[in-house]
């Protein structure tokens, strides 16, 4: 899944790679963003 972590100036996306890793533990998650403040937080969540 290809996933923006940025959703209406909020980073919604890591919570939602979060919930998807609960429900679908083999799906692979690629983050996609313009931001570079997030590259720590996309740890909270597994990705590729």
């Amino acid at each position: 899944m290809f996933i923006d972590i940025e959703f209406d100036g909020k980073p919604e996306g890591i919570a939602a790679v979060r919930e998807i890793n609960e429900r679908v533990p083999n799906c692979q998650v690629v983050y996609l963003t313009n931001y570079l403040q997030y590259a720590v937080d996309v740890y909270q969540a597994n990705h590729v």
